[in-house]
């Protein structure tokens, strides 16, 4: 009886092990797949003749939209769209920005703003810096690029930062409520050149790192975009943004900021299994281009971002698509 209920037992657990590794292989597909959708949606959307309007589809990107939403036979996918220029350039930003960023990104940031304007800053002489001297130390050792940043994950070598940083990480604020601090990558992009910043996409800590921005103004134009909304509510112009939050007019002229997106989109779609419920998460930098052969390059590919999840209102509303 004892052998019986052992095999009983180990069979079990083969059987749900393999069906949570079929389970998590589909939900993985399914977000690939929602990436290249989405990818098909932004090229579409580059070809509407000016004055035409987008068919209110969830499956269809026009600029100020967020969420994509796609439906498979045995799951769906939902993709989040943010466009490049709704994140301030790594290269550009002056030590204090620097400092302020990092601080509203995670309270308990351990970036050291000296030592990334050191990285990313020619050298001045041929002696090495605190921070060379540090890298030299490091096993294996390396060294500062003393150059602009090419890519955005340079910035893990960085002393203060780390790859939690960059993907972001989970912390147990006062009341133990676990919140998710934003990954550097959400907030920072390696741009040759500054742009004005998206105001439809850009989150709390970029607005609020602006000219001229406080932080609750940065805070209500996010609220008022109901960026947690399938459909959104994105705003139209500059005026229409003034009208919306009033505030908003001290910032208009002062700051640099604009409603275009751009060529370059990070990508975050999250495949979800319908039976099982397990989900996975891929993230891809694309950048969209007519004299690229398919039209775009896939600048970078992420499997398995973690702590991303799509708000649970855009999830309700995307279970009563049809």
């Amino acid at each position: 009886g004892a052998i019986a209920f052992g095999v009983a037992v180990e069979v079990r657990t083969t059987v749900d092990s393999a069906a949570n590794t079929i389970a998590t292989g589909q939900a993985k597909y399914f977000a690939e797949g929602g990436i290249n959708a989405a990818i098909a949606a932004l090229l579409a959307s580059r070809s509407v003749r000016p004055g035409e309007v987008i068919a209110d589809d969830p499956g269809k990107f026009r600029d100020g939209k967020r969420w994509l939403a796609y439906r498979y036979g045995a799951g769906t996918a939902v993709v989040e769209v943010v466009p490049e220029n709704a994140k301030l350039p790594v290269n550009y930003l002056n030590k204090q920005q620097v400092a302020d960023l990092l601080a509203m990104v995670d309270p308990r940031t351990t970036g050291d703003a000296d030592a990334l304007v050191d990285w990313r800053s020619a050298r001045l002489s041929s002696v090495d810096s605190e921070f060379d001297a540090r890298y030299a130390q490091a096993q294996p050792p390396y060294r500062s690029n003393h150059a602009a940043m090419q890519d955005l994950e340079e910035i893990i070598f960085v002393k203060g930062f780390d790859k939690t940083m960059f993907y972001g990480r989970r912390f147990e604020p006062a009341d133990s409520t676990a919140e998710l601090s934003p990954a550097l990558l959400d907030v920072l992009n390696a741009e040759s050149l500054p742009t004005p910043v998206n105001v439809n996409y850009a989150p709390y800590q970029v607005l609020a790192t602006l000219s001229g921005w406080t932080p609750q103004l940065a805070r209500d134009v996010v609220a008022e975009r109901q960026d947690d909304s399938l459909q959104g509510s994105p705003y139209q112009s500059l005026d229409d943004l003034v009208r919306r939050v009033p505030p908003a007019a001290s910032v208009v002229g002062v700051s640099s900021i604009s409603l275009n997106s751009g060529d370059m989109f990070t990508l975050t779609a999250t495949g979800i299994n319908s039976d099982s419920g397990i989900s996975q998460t891929t993230r891809c930098l694309v950048r969209l281009n007519p004299q690229y052969p398919a039209g775009y390059k896939v600048m970078g590919w992420w499997d398995d971002w973690p702590w991303s999840q799509p708000p649970a209102s855009v999830l309700v509303a995307m279970k009563e698509m049809p």
